[in-house]
């Protein structure tokens, strides 16, 4: 009892000069809480058995989603792999109400985003004319689309170039038709986004998650950085040196961790990949992380801290093809519970036009904010107090499983102290339900000796 007690003084001090602070690094810390969604199917894209940071050799797979939103930028944390052959990793984001494409109609939205995947500087095809017909779930209409994809890219002398990995994200805004912005983002070479690795020898001073585009490359220092530079119209008129004309105009962060070798295994037919998943998703917290400033998304600054989470805002991520044309069958959300869907029917198409997930059982997609979302209210009432510092404490130490999940606000699997310091960072945040009192402020609990009595109430 003595021990809990101190605890509980020493974090009620810790949670008011504190907070968890989520870097964007490839992993899933425990501020994000818990996976929005876990895979419930094994994969048909390869398993991937490669540790390497980098490449993912062997396979793709989506084994969680994590998503919140904090200081105005809204964190994503797609688990899992992506193979190191330009595979596609397809997000779609729906953040503004009452607008949006719940079909895609690919003429009638920018053309050439991802260029190199259909042509090149000047096609009129692209990621979204390869997509187009595809049908999301009822109540999803996105508005805007980031496609991510890793592999060995070269640029420079043509007799000579640089080479190596590079992963590469681009950016579409959907709601003003073929005109919307088209944002060839940029990309990073290190694993973990903060270019440590990225020669070998030196840093470039980057802060982690900080992506290359034209405005911070170095070329002179590190050569591949040429590949983001601007097109040459008069030196180079035919791209011989590969520049890309990369632009981080929306502000995003990128971090890669593709060391997992876990989650779930491979199978090879629709009988086999509808019994579900045999591995353990679960426990995946590495992959590809993005950051991405909310004003980008159409939306306004965040909430007050103790007001309920205001935007809501839904993501539907799945794995595709190198064309953008043939979609694996791992998915956010519910999950499909089903071989690779292809072209919507498990055929090759060059299409996604028979793609129509809200003929597919459950919600492929995840949410993020929203008035349930209170940050410390664990027993859902609207506000963090008593009932939820008691959660936490009736389960101390203890793992989940067996014990309440709702007493590991932060996902990571044990009750300790990150668990307490969720409520207590955010005590008195909401309404106090009806007929009910503002509890004191955590230093004034801390003196009063309030927590040793919380336990004992419980037991």
């Amino acid at each position: 009892m003595k021990h809990l007690a101190s605890v509980l003084s020493i974090s009620l001090v810790a949670a008011s000069t504190a907070s968890a602070q989520i870097v964007v690094d490839g992993t899933a810390e425990a501020a994000y809480g818990p996976a929005l969604s876990t895979q419930n199917t094994d994969t048909m894209f390869g398993n991937s058995t490669d540790a390497d940071p980098r490449t993912s050799a062997g396979g793709s797979e989506l084994d969680q989603v994590f998503g919140v939103i904090e200081g105005g930028f809204l964190y994503l944390t797609f688990a899992g792999n992506m193979e190191n052959n330009f595979n596609k990793f397809e997000i779609f984001i729906d953040s503004i109400d009452g607008v949006g494409q719940n079909t895609l109609d690919g003429p009638n939205l920018p053309a050439a985003v991802d260029a190199f995947c259909c042509g090149g500087f000047g096609t009129t095809d692209g990621a979204l004319q390869r997509m187009s017909g595809m049908t999301f779930d009822a109540g999803f209409a996105p508005d805007y689309y980031i496609t991510i994809a890793n592999g060995t890219e070269s640029s420079g002398d043509p007799l000579g170039p640089a080479s190596g990995w590079i992963a590469t994200a681009h950016f579409a805004e959907l709601n003003n038709g073929a005109a919307g912005a088209n944002i060839r983002v940029g990309g990073v070479l290190d694993p973990f986004g903060d270019e440590l690795q990225a020669d070998g020898i030196t840093s470039q001073g980057l802060p982690t998650g900080t992506m290359i585009d034209q405005n911070n490359n170095d070329p002179g220092s590190i050569a591949l950085h040429e590949f983001f530079e601007p097109l040459d119209v008069l030196g180079d008129p035919f791209n011989d040196r590969n520049h890309r004309d990369m632009d981080n105009a929306i502000g995003m962060l990128l971090g890669v961790n593709q060391s997992n070798v876990a989650g779930v295994n491979g199978c090879g037919d629709a009988l086999t990949c509808a019994a579900g998943q045999t591995g353990d998703p679960e426990n995946v917290v590495t992959g590809y992380e993005l950051a991405i400033p909310l004003a980008s998304l159409g939306l306004g600054a965040p909430a007050a801290l103790g007001a309920p989470l205001d935007p809501i805002i839904k993501v539907t991520a799945f794995i595709n093809g190198g064309g953008h044309d043939f979609a694996a069958n791992q998915f956010s959300g519910v999950g499909v519970l089903d071989a690779n869907l292809g072209s919507g029917d498990g055929t090759f198409t060059g299409n996604l036009a028979n793609l129509d997930l809200s003929a597919i059982a459950g919600d492929q997609f995840v949410t993020i904010g929203g008035p349930t979302a209170l940050v410390g209210d664990l027993d859902g009432d609207g506000f963090v107090g008593i009932n939820d510092l008691n959660i936490v404490l009736g389960a101390w130490n203890q793992n989940v499983p067996p014990a309440n999940p709702l007493a590991d606000p932060s996902g990571d699997g044990f009750v300790g102290i990150d668990d307490l310091n969720t409520v207590l960072g955010n005590w008195n945040a909401g309404t106090p339900p009806t007929g009910g009192a503002a509890v004191p402020e955590p230093a004034t609990l801390a003196l009063l000796g309030l927590g040793g009595v919380a336990v004992l109430r419980r037991r």
